[in-house]
């Protein structure tokens, strides 16, 4: 697991931050690094840390110069000069990729801290006195005397039950700051240096451009991390974005593949393995099938996931997440490459909203171009819906979004917060705007979980080159007018079995997820019924209870936004009685 925690305090409090530090690193057990100057840093083994060239500042984590994929050598950043704050964040977006955070001294040696665009390594940070903390994350042991004053806001949790996407924004604990990616945090204010308006204000039309780009970042993304020589496990599910990977990592000089693992459902339209079996006899491979879990539902076994700082979506599948660390294990992989990210960045987003772009490029012969068939049968509603949005939309009108399940307590817009990456999104064409949106919910993939800990899970379509260059392409020209992925599939096309480059379904696991939700449901209902957030008037008690029937679920579905639900429970059951055992903790040590 990528992890820090540092520490920084003035001078004049030294001896209050030494020994503050000091019991902080014994607890943790961690590899202390020296060399940034007022910051201290401890991380787990295996995490890399740079000190800059004057040895006032610290890089942590994975770090690339631009348009390259090899590793950078351990010792000083060289090239990096002396500079305020601002502008050496900004050389690090404009020169260097990765997944880390910048450790910065500011005028007067105050602290800074750099987020990088990607938001692969997370930062908060709190203040315990004159001592300044930055951490990828809150560890179990981390001494009660460091740790902030915590509590839940109700406000933001309603958010995040409402918009599952939005957990990459702000925290749902007070006493913390979120630092976001592409954020610099100096002084107790926050500035954005990167966003993704900036990214797609002047797009990328050119198919040929568009191609030639889309190749180069996937393959640069892959063979960072692949290329490094770890052994590895690789997912192979069937569907274009696992494929396009594993197509990447079989170019990849170095690269040490132990494992191409497909997961496959009981039933046929969750069964992938004949589109997984054409990738691996294309690839020449040995291909790793297994089951999908038919474990009951647990909404007590959520594991790390459920105790993160953030509540980490990745870990909503226990079984899956203690399968893949067992084979992980048994096959020695120290990490584990996905396509998660694929269908944001290379448009399989099925939204009237691609029509509407082609408004903005086309002007009325968009009415007749192939866009509106298209997104026709990708909506699967008639052409004349598609018609009537794009004369809706010409004429100033928003597209509606779907609002959250009905026995979600709708939240008040007048206090829903903005993520920094929403900050300039008006101007551009509806269908780049719902991307740029839906890749702040691709934070999800980042979260703590069972084989987050147990290995390094590296998600490299969710890169900064790749993200910056998917953002410059236009949807009609990431589509080309055709289909989702148009352009993917076209680019790849050499490496993919037919097959896969010409699929148009998708594998559908919700029939398996519902036999294992209605499993547990005795303890299900239990859990939302008398649970927080019916306490707390988040959740309709009275549609719980009409919902949480078997009968009701065969037939209306609803298993995510419930297994969602669920989980957010258990999240906050878990804060609540960590935040209760540190006051009681706090309060035993004021009262010796």
């Amino acid at each position: 697991m990528r992890a820090f925690l540092a520490a920084h305090w003035p001078v004049a409090a030294d001896r209050v931050g030494t020994a503050l530090w000091h019991r902080v690193v014994q607890a943790l057990g961690w590899a202390v690094t020296g060399g940034g100057g007022p910051w201290r840093v401890a991380t787990p083994p295996g995490v890399p840390v740079r000190a800059l060239a004057d040895g006032e500042g610290l890089v942590v984590g994975d770090l690339f110069r631009s348009h390259s994929s090899a590793v950078l050598p351990a010792g000083a950043l060289q090239d990096l000069p002396d500079i305020a704050p601002t502008e050496l964040s900004r050389l690090l977006v404009r020169g260097y990729w990765g997944r880390y955070v910048a450790l910065l001294p500011g005028p007067r040696n105050s602290p800074a801290m750099f987020r990088d665009p990607s938001g692969a390594l997370d930062c908060i940070t709190w203040s315990i006195g004159p001592v300044r903390f930055a951490a990828s994350h809150l560890p179990e042991d981390l001494p009660a005397e460091a740790m902030p004053q915590l509590a839940l806001d109700w406000e933001r949790l309603a958010e995040l039950l409402a918009d599952a996407g939005d957990v990459g924004g702000r925290l749902a604990l007070t006493g913390l700051e979120s630092v976001a990616p592409g954020v610099l945090h100096h002084e107790g204010r926050m500035a954005t240096l990167w966003r993704p308006a900036d990214c797609a204000a002047n797009p990328i039309i050119d198919p040929d451009a568009a191609a030639t780009g889309l190749r180069k970042a996937v393959d640069l993304c892959v063979a960072a991390y692949a290329g490094q020589g770890r052994p590895l496990l690789t997912e192979v599910s069937g569907g274009l974005d696992s494929a396009i990977v594993a197509g990447a990592l079989h170019q990849t000089p170095g690269a040490q593949p132990r494992t191409w693992l497909n997961y496959f459902g009981s039933e046929p339209w969750g069964d992938e393995r004949a589109y997984a079996r054409a990738i691996a006899e294309r690839l020449d491979v040995r291909l790793a099938e297994a089951p999908t879990s038919d474990e009951a539902f647990d909404p007590l076994d959520f594991g790390p996931a459920a105790t993160a700082h953030r509540p980490s979506l990745c870990g909503l599948d226990p079984g899956y997440d203690r399968d893949v660390v067992a084979r992980c294990k048994a096959d020695g992989a120290e990490m584990m490459l996905t396509g998660q990210g694929g269908d944001v960045l290379f448009f399989q987003l099925p939204t009237l909203k691609v029509a509407v772009d082609a408004l903005r490029t086309l002007g009325p012969r968009a009415y007749v171009s192939s866009h509106v068939l298209t997104v026709a049968r990708w909506r699967k509603v008639s052409v004349w819906s598609v018609l009537a949005a794009m004369w809706r939309a010409g004429r100033g009108h928003d597209l509606e979004e779907p609002g959250a399940p009905a026995f979600i307590k709708p939240i008040d817009p007048s206090w829903r917060s903005e993520h920094p990456w929403h900050e300039g999104l008006e101007g551009l064409p509806p269908a780049k705007r719902l991307q740029a949106r839906e890749l702040i919910g691709c934070s999800i993939y980042f979260g703590d979980c069972r084989r987050a800990r147990a290995v390094d899970v590296v998600h490299p379509l969710l890169s900064q080159p790749l993200i910056e260059h998917c953002l410059a392409v236009s949807a009609g020209t990431l589509t080309l007018g055709v289909r989702d992925r148009a352009l993917a599939r076209q680019v790849f096309a050499d490496r993919l079995p037919d097959a896969v480059v010409s699929r148009w379904s998708k594998g559908d696991l919700t029939a398996p997820y519902g036999r294992r939700l209605a499993a547990g449901l005795a303890g299900l209902r239990e859990h939302l019924m008398e649970g927080r957030l019916a306490a707390e008037g988040l959740v309709d008690r009275e549609l719980l209870d009409q919902i949480l029937v078997p009968e009701r679920l065969v037939w209306d579905g609803g298993y995510a936004a419930l297994r969602y639900a669920a989980f957010l429970e258990a999240w906050v059951r878990n804060w609540e009685d960590r935040i209760s055992r540190l006051r009681l903790g706090a309060s035993s040590s004021a009262a010796i």
